[in-house]
């Protein structure tokens, strides 16, 4: 369930009816849905598969663009409609991805994978409202994937990011739950098991809620460099944190004519 604090509208999902519904404003006990995504009509609540079908819906995010997009479960999909001003009443087709849905290499495929393009029985997503990415708790594969925005998806074939775009696994193909945990029956800090829940703070750090009944907060990628090589030119993106270690570093003072403090500097400052 998502509300969308701008227009104050709902967006639910009606999981076992296979639908979700959409609520405007003003909100209330009595308010009535006016559109619904997944079926044909408000009288229909059968399972299917289309690109505009839906089963066992678990989860709904937006867009700045007000696009939703819907963890199609029961698909192992996410797909996404919109904009919400273009769309009928029902009935409405999903937008693709390139030529398919999220997770899927088309609209009538809905097996579970594991590659940096497929996913498992998704249950949760969040958007970045700042720059589009989608972050999908892909939970069958026991891990969390990040995805560039919608309008880029062609380009990069549905595919997760390559750098920073996996999270609970070592690698596109693995789906190992409690990655890294010392003994079976234990957990690590980066492994997942199940993962159901993700969203993101205000800073942009990623909370996953996970099976092990625990939430892990991850923080932006950080890196870490002598004082005495680094170069103004490294490959910092904004967003990621830099640990510098050397002597005589001030909090005025640093390499390159840089002023960063001892211990770390946010280079989003950079950008």
């Amino acid at each position: 369930m998502v509300r969308n604090e701008v227009e104050a509208v709902l967006k639910l999902a009606d999981t076992l009816n296979h639908r979700v519904l959409y609520f405007p404003a003003p909100l209330g006990s009595g308010t009535t849905a006016t559109r619904v995504f997944g079926q044909t009509s408000f009288l229909e609540g059968g399972r299917g598969l289309s690109s505009a079908a839906l089963t066992l819906p678990t989860a709904v995010a937006f867009d700045a663009g007000d696009n939703i997009y819907v963890a199609d479960t029961g698909n192992s999909r996410i797909l996404a409609f919109g904009p919400l001003r273009d769309l009928p009443a029902a009935g409405a087709a999903a937008l693709a991805s390139g030529a398919a849905p999220l997770g899927q290499p088309d609209f009538v495929t809905s097996a579970g994978a594991t590659a940096h393009n497929r996913l498992r029985s998704p249950t949760a997503l969040a958007v970045n409202w700042t720059n589009g990415e989608i972050w999908v708790a892909d939970t069958g594969n026991h891990r969390v994937l990040r995805f560039p925005p919608l309008g880029t998806l062609a380009v990069t074939g549905g595919a997760a990011y390559a750098s920073g775009g996996l999270f609970g696994q070592v690698n596109f193909t693995a789906r190992t739950p409690n990655l890294g945990a010392p003994a079976p029956g234990q957990t690590s800090p980066a492994g997942l098991s199940f993962p159901n829940a993700v969203a993101l703070d205000g800073e942009n750090n990623l909370l996953v809620g996970d099976g092990n009944s625990r939430v892990l907060l991850f923080f932006p990628q950080a890196v870490s460099v002598s004082a005495a090589t680094f170069l103004a030119g490294a490959p910092l993106a904004p967003g990621m944190l830099a640990s510098l270690f050397g002597t005589e570093l001030g909090e005025q003072t640093g390499a390159a004519g840089l002023p960063l403090p001892m211990w770390e500097y946010d280079v989003s400052r950079l950008s």
